[in-house]
C-alpha cells in the first residue's frame, strides 16, 4: 500500500494507492484530510494511523479524523517522527515566539494513545532550518539543520540528542554532551487561594520536568523556591502578594528562557467568598442527577486531565473518576436516565459514549465525510429524552462559511438511522438547509434546530419530526433573527423555546412572546419556576467580572443577581445542578487555561422568588465576551523530566 497527499489549497486531497507488480493504482480518494499546505506526513506501522506535521492524527483505511496533537507551542508547523518502539510521537520545530521570546528550537514528546504532552526538550543551540528528524541506537535522535530560513545569520548542523527524554527505557549510547534543561509542565497547585489579608503561604506545585534549578514565579516575578523532586516544588508567598483580590498566574521554570506549560491559577478571595473554584479547562459540562456529580470535557491545555473526560463533586470539588485518552472533547451530554455521557471532539470527526458512572466501555463511531469538503464535525447533538441510547446530530465542516453543510442525523448506539436531513440541498420550501444547533421536543418524536453561524445567509428555525426510519423536515420559520452564537434551549413544561439572547419563543405558531431583556447564557428551570442568565452588564463589559440573574419564568421580572469576580477564562458554559447549584465552565486561549466556578447558594438559586418585584435591581447583562470558538481547524513516568546530552 502506497499513500500520497495533494498539499494544494485546492483540495488537501489523500490517496490511496494499491501497489503490485504491475504498477500503483488509486484505491480510495479522500478530500480536505490533512488541512495545511505542502507538508509532511508520516505513517506509524505500530498502528496504521497516519502523522501529520500539524498534529492530525488520520486513519488512512476509513479517511477518518481520529484526534490532534497541542502543537501550540511552536511557531510553525514542526517536523513529526513516530517512534515505532514506543507508543510515542516526536515533534521538533522553533518555539512560539509570543510564549518564549528569541526564536529557538524545542522537541515534544506525546503518547500516542492518550495524546497527552510527555515533555518538552530546549534546544537553544541549535541554528538554521531544520529538515530531517530520525530515530538512531537506544535512545536516541538525529537532526539536521540548513540555512534557508528567515534568519540570516543561522548556520547549518547536524545535532544529536540522547537519553531517556527519548526513551526512559533504554540506556543511552552516549553520555557526552551538553545536558539540557526540560521545560516543566503543571499539573496542580495547593492551596488554590487564600483570603485577601492572608499571612505568608506555602504553594506545593506538581507536575512534571522540574531540576534542581527550578524557580517558581507569581505573575512572573520570582518566588523563593525550594525543590522536592522531579514533579514537586514548593514556593513562599509572602502577605504583599495577598493584600488585594485578585487571580495570579504560578509558573515554573528551569533556566531563564522558558516558562511551564499550563500555568496554574491562585486566587485571593475577599471574606465570604463560598463558591468552589477548580484549575480545569472544559469546553463543556453537563449535570447528572443520578450519580450526583458534574461531568467536564476537558481539552487538551489543561494541567492536570488533558484530553479527558471527568467527573466532579461539586459539593466537595473532588475530580474522579476520568477518562482519559478522548483526544479535546468539546461537546458533551448526559442522556436522561443517567446511563451515559456522550461527548464529541474538537479535531476529530467522531463521537464518543461512556457508560455512567464510571466512564467506561467507550464506544467511538466516525460521523462520516462530505465527498468534497471532507470529514464532517459535529456542530451540536442532543439525547433524546427517554431513549438514553439515541442522539441526535448536526454536522459541518470547519474549513467552510458557513460550516452547517453535514445535515442532521439520528444514531442509535453507533448507527446511523435510514433517513437524514441533508444539508447545502433544496428543501420541500424551496431553499437550502442549515442546520446549526439542536433542542428535541418534550420527547424523541420532535426536533428543533437553528442557525448559528449564518455569515448572513439565513436565519431559520426548522421543526423536524423523528420516527424509527430518521428524521424529516417539517416546517421551516423564517427571520428567526437572534444574535451571533445563540442558541436555542427548549423548556418542556411550557413547550418554549428560550434563546441566549434573551427572547421567547412559541416553535409551534413562531411567534416571540416574551423577551428577558438581558442576553448571555439561557438556563431556564421549570422546577424552580427561574429562568438564570449569565452575562456582563456594561460596566463590567472587558473585564474579567460577570454577573448572574435571575428572572420569574412567570412574570419574566428580574429576581436576584449575583457578582462573580475575577474569572479566569471566560464562561464556555453554565448549567444547574442540585437543589441550589450552579456551575460555570470556562476556558482561556492564553494561561492559566481555565476553570469550573461552582455555586451553592440557595439563598439565591433556590429560594421562592420574593413577590412583587418588577423593577432590575442589576442590569441588564449582555454577551459581551468572546465567545469560545468550539470548531477550530486548531502523567509519565518521571525519568522522562530529566535533562539529556545535546551532541
Amino acid at each position: 500500500m502506497l499513500y500520497g497527499q495533494n498539499g494544494a489549497s485546492d483540495g488537501f486531497d489523500f490517496y490511496q494507492f494499491q501497489v503490485d507488480g504491475t504498477g500503483a493504482t488509486l484505491a480510495k480518494r479522500y478530500s480536505n484530510l490533512f488541512t495545511y499546505f505542502d507538508f509532511g506526513f508520516y505513517y506509524n506501522r505500530s498502528n496504521g494511523l497516519m502523522y501529520g506535521v500539524n498534529g492530525e492524527v488520520v486513519d488512512p483505511q476509513t479517511g477518518t479524523l481520529v484526534g490532534r496533537f497541542n502543537l501550540a507551542s511552536f511557531q510553525f508547523w514542526p517536523l513529526c517522527l513516530p517512534d515505532l518502539e514506543q507508543d510515542v510521537v516526536f515533534f521538533l520545530g522553533p518555539a512560539s515566539w509570543e510564549n518564549y521570546g528569541p526564536p529557538h528550537y524545542i522537541l515534544q514528546a506525546f503518547d500516542t494513545k492518550t495524546y497527552r504532552q510527555l515533555g518538552t526538550l530546549e534546544l537553544p543551540q541549535v541554528t538554521g532550518d531544520a529538515k530531517n528528524l530520525v530515530r538512531w541506537g537506544n535512545a536516541g535522535l538525529a537532526f539536521n539543520t540548513v540555512s534557508d530560513n528567515v534568519w540570516a545569520t543561522d548556520k547549518p548542523g547536524v545535532y544529536l540528542i540522547d537519553g531517556d527524554f527519548v526513551n526512559p527505557h533504554k540506556t543511552p549510547d552516549v553520555t557526552a554532551g551538553t545536558i539540557l534543561k526540560t521545560i516543566p509542565r503543571l499539573t496542580s497547585i495547593s492551596p488554590v487561594s487564600a483570603l485577601v489579608g492572608s499571612g505568608a503561604q506555602t504553594l506545593t506545585i506538581r507536575g512534571t520536568g522540574f531540576q534542581p534549578s527550578a524557580t517558581a514565579y507569581w505573575n512572573n516575578n520570582a518566588q523563593s523556591t525550594t525543590y522536592i523532586s522531579d514533579t514537586q516544588v514548593q514556593a513562599s508567598i509572602p502577605p504583599t502578594n495577598l493584600s488585594a483580590e485578585g487571580t495570579s498566574s504560578i509558573t515554573v521554570n528551569n533556566s531563564s528562557t522558558a516558562v511551564a506549560f499550563t500555568p496554574q491559577a491562585f486566587r485571593v478571595v475577599g471574606a465570604g467568598s463560598t463558591a468552589i473554584r477548580l484549575n480545569l479547562g472544559s469546553y463543556d459540562i453537563a449535570w447528572d442527577s443520578k450519580s450526583a456529580k458534574l461531568y467536564a470535557a476537558v481539552w487538551s491545555a489543561d494541567g492536570a486531565y488533558p484530553n479527558a473526560v471527568v467527573a466532579v463533586d461539586p459539593n466537595t470539588g473532588n475530580v474522579g473518576p476520568s477518562r482519559i485518552g478522548i483526544p479535546d472533547p468539546d461537546l458533551l451530554r448526559v442522556s436522561s436516565d443517567g446511563t451515559y455521557v456522550y461527548t464529541a471532539q474538537r479535531h476529530a470527526n467522531t463521537m464518543t459514549r461512556l457508560d455512567l458512572p464510571g466512564l467506561d466501555n467507550p464506544l467511538t463511531w466516525p460521523l462520516g465525510a462530505d465527498a468534497f469538503w471532507g470529514p464532517m464535525f459535529a456542530l451540536d447533538f442532543e439525547t433524546a429524552p427517554g431513549s438514553p441510547n439515541t442522539v441526535a446530530v448536526t454536522t459541518g465542516d470547519r474549513g467552510t462559511e458557513p460550516e452547517s453543510l453535514g445535515g442532521v442525523a439520528i444514531y442509535d448506539n453507533d448507527i446511523q438511522r435510514t433517513n437524514k436531513l441533508c444539508a447545502d440541498c433544496t428543501n420541500q420550501f424551496g431553499v437550502i438547509n442549515l442546520f446549526d444547533d439542536l433542542a428535541w421536543g418534550s420527547d424523541d418524536t420532535t426536533l428543533y434546530s437553528s442557525i448559528i453561524d449564518d455569515w448572513g445567509y439565513r436565519d431559520d428555525f426548522y421543526t423536524m419530526g423523528v420516527n424509527t426510519s430518521g428524521v424529516d423536515l417539517v416546517s421551516r420559520f423564517e427571520k428567526f433573527t437572534k444574535s451571533y452564537n445563540s442558541y436555542i434551549h427548549y423548556d418542556s413544561a411550557s413547550g418554549l423555546i428560550y434563546v441566549d439572547d434573551g427572547r421567547i419563543f412559541d416553535p409551534v405558531t413562531g411567534n416571540t412572546v416574551g423577551n428577558l431583556g438581558s442576553s448571555g447564557y439561557v438556563v431556564p428551570d421549570s422546577s424552580l419556576g427561574k429562568i438564570f442568565v449569565l452575562g456582563q452588564t456594561a460596566a463590567q463589559s472587558g473585564t474579567a467580572d460577570y454577573t448572574v440573574l435571575s428572572f420569574d419564568k412567570g412574570s419574566l421580572s428580574q429576581v436576584g443577581s449575583i457578582t462573580i469576580k475575577n474569572l479566569v477564562g471566560v464562561p464556555a458554559k453554565i448549567v444547574r445542578w442540585g437543589a441550589s447549584g450552579l456551575a460555570i465552565a470556562t476556558v482561556n486561549n492564553v494561561a492559566p487555561i481555565g476553570e469550573l466556578y461552582i455555586i451553592n447558594d440557595a439563598s439565591f438559586v433556590s429560594s421562592a422568588s420574593p413577590a412583587g418585584i418588577g423593577a432590575r435591581t442589576v442590569g441588564p447583562v449582555r454577551l459581551s465576551w468572546t465567545v469560545p470558538q468550539r470548531r477550530d481547524r486548531a502523567s509519565k513516568p518521571a525519568s522522562r523530566s530529566q535533562g539529556m546530552p545535546l551532541r
